[in-house]
């Protein structure tokens, strides 16, 4: 085995693993041609850690083991929280500042995966989030807390190994199916990554002929190159071979274990320019990755433009790679590298004490430098309905299509149907529902009727297995040009009629065709800019395929709402009233927007009431 600098633990492959790994992370968020599978670099890391963390458990105690792992990893991560968080605050407008600062307890906890899980939805598009990179780094830290305890236990039971791995990896592809946010953000999901990494520490090849591990080494590497070249984009998060993680990571998993378990790294040489290359990258990787996605989302940041990866152009590139060499190589050679002592430790709980004030000081700051009204159109992204129905009723009721919204009550039961136009408004409709004794019931799946996952036989079921007495169904516009998904939506409504449940319709919402609060803000800050407000006219001309579409079953005109009666009111659509935006984009209502609908919604809960 190769070492270098007297280090028995440093192996030249791992550390060109490394740099393999880092730069292909890299290179994906950087949008770069060619690499749109570098994602799977992260499961390579866990790999490699698993490994790490299986040979550390071997030779230390608990408190030892957790111990180097916080003096190894902890300050450099504190400082990039710290220069980021103050970073976000002074360049940013207020919702994308608060964004930052509302996740600093969860960064402190090592629990960012878990905040970015309950977070993730319909609209991360328009989510601001410089440090979303952490996510792994916390799935790698919770890893750390059970190490020194399962591994040591695992190690010397094999077949319990061969368990273990196996339900985490079956847990993986069945969550996919379901919840594929949960089978990609938890730890649990992840851990048969870092437990083959594990198995490869554990069973080293060392007196193979070098002839067998070149060609393994080889067969790894070409299937490591299949994926990443090759392997299908992940279009559709729902598939267990295109979700992740699925077959893509089970591949690279398996193909690093190889190269880790015969020891390649003898044929590794450092007299290679691009070995070198590799070898460097691999020691600044911790760095490198702290570093880069920070760099990328603030140098394209724009205000309410979200998190924004890639480049604009080739000045942009430039400075990114610079920025990104320069910041790892300070946080390399005077945080990482440091020897820590007792001055050391009273530093990083100083750096703790900081960004604790900063999560309550830096909001604060930052508004207190714009006016009442821009505040206003800032707070827009919060002023929305709680995504689905609440994480607690996902993880209690995992498999279930509909949850309760509120109270159950002795009226009708009354399930709220559509997509994400349908959440943005289901906080009214449940507060309209139970204020007529009503029980309010909302479909969570993202976008029902979809042909490769719910159809209208399983809406039936979902129906009548829950007592539904009345259907309320609300789509965006988009949704009734598509002719597949309106033949299953008629074949449903013939269904719910044949067994005398109510079926009921809330037109599309008007939308802006503009992204509300940035416009609005505009607007204050440039007096001679205008809205052109949309008309009903328009209004109609979007809306033809929802009108021929209730024309063609003949709908009664009175089982259909038209959100426009009262967005709309002397033939020109409202986008806020006294200031507060009623979209938090472009088409999705703010609760001030919902509330506008509170008319239709409480004649609606009259309707349904038994």
């Amino acid at each position: 085995m190769i070492t270098l600098s007297g280090n028995p633990n440093y192996r030249l492959d791992l550390q060109f693993l490394r740099g393999i790994s880092v730069a292909l992370v890299f290179l994906y968020h950087l949008k770069i041609p060619g690499f749109q599978n570098g994602f799977l670099g992260v499961d390579i890391f866990f790999v490699l850690s698993g490994f790490l963390m299986a040979k550390l458990a071997e030779k230390s105690s608990p408190l030892e083991f957790y111990s180097r792992r916080l003096k190894r990893l902890l300050p450099a991560y504190l400082v990039v929280i710290f220069f980021t968080t103050l970073i976000v605050s002074i360049i940013t407008i207020p919702s994308d500042s608060n964004q930052r600062t509302d996740r600093i307890f969860y960064d402190l906890l090592a629990l960012s995966n878990i905040s970015f899980w309950s977070e993730n939805s319909y609209f991360e598009s328009n989510a601001f989030r410089p440090l979303l990179n952490l996510w792994s780094l916390a799935v790698e830290l919770q890893f750390y807390l059970l190490a020194p305890f399962i591994l040591p236990f695992l190690k010397k039971r094999k077949l319990l190994l061969g368990l273990v791995i196996l339900l985490s990896l079956l847990g993986s592809m069945v969550l996919i199916t379901i919840s594929p946010k949960t089978s990609f953000f938890m730890l649990p999901t992840r851990l048969w990554e870092f437990l083959f990494g594990a198995f490869a520490a554990w069973h080293l090849v060392r007196n193979s002929t070098p002839k067998v591990c070149l060609l393994l080494g080889l067969l790894a590497a070409l299937c490591l190159f299949f994926v990443f070249a090759f392997y299908p984009l992940p279009n559709d998060s729902l598939n267990v071979i295109t979700g992740h993680p699925s077959l893509a990571a089970l591949l690279v998993v398996i193909s690093t274990t190889i190269l880790l378990i015969y020891s390649i790294d003898r044929f590794i040489s450092i007299k290679f320019f691009l070995s070198r290359i590799f070898i460097k990258l691999g020691d600044y990787s911790y760095s490198i990755y702290l570093t880069h996605f920070p760099i990328i989302v603030l140098v394209n940041y724009v205000p309410f433009g979200a998190t924004r990866l890639g480049f604009e152009g080739t000045a942009d590139l430039i400075t990114i790679v610079l920025l990104t060499i320069f910041t790892s190589y300070l946080l390399f050679n005077y945080v990482e590298k440091i020897r820590y002592t007792k001055y050391a430790s009273i530093s990083i709980l100083l750096i703790i004490a900081v960004c604790l004030s900063m999560s309550y000081l830096a909001p604060k700051i930052n508004s207190s430098n714009f006016s009442k009204n821009e505040l206003l159109i800032y707070n827009a992204w919060k002023d929305r309905s709680v995504y689905r129905c609440g994480k607690i009723s996902r993880v209690l009721n995992p498999t279930s299509k509909v949850c309760t919204l509120g109270d159950e009550f002795e009226g009708g039961r009354v399930l709220l149907l559509g997509g994400s136009h349908a959440d943005s408004i289901k906080t009214v409709f449940r507060n309209e529902m139970n204020d007529k004794s009503n029980t309010a019931l909302f479909y969570v799946a993202n976008n029902p009727l979809m042909s490769h996952r719910d159809d209208e036989n399983i809406l039936i079921n979902v129906v009548l297995r829950n007592s539904i007495s009345s259907v309320v169904i609300h789509f965006n516009s988009g949704f009734y040009n598509d002719g597949n998904k309106l033949k299953r939506l008629t074949a449903f409504i013939k269904m719910l009629e044949q067994h005398e449940v109510n079926v009921f319709f809330i037109a599309p919402v008007p939308t802006a065709g503009f992204f509300v609060p940035k416009r609005m803000l505009e607007i204050i800050n440039d007096v001679t800019l205008s809205i052109a407000k949309k008309d009903y006219s328009q209004y109609l001309t979007e809306n033809a395929g929802f009108l021929g579409f209730i024309d063609l079953l003949n709908i009664s005109l009175d089982d259909v709402w038209y959100p426009h009666t009262v967005l709309c009111p002397e033939n020109k659509c409202l986008i806020e009233r006294d200031g507060a935006p009623f979209y938090f984009d472009s088409h999705h209502l703010t609760l001030t927007g919902a509330q506008e609908l509170k008319p239709l919604l409480n004649d609606i809960a009259a309707r349904t009431f038994k």
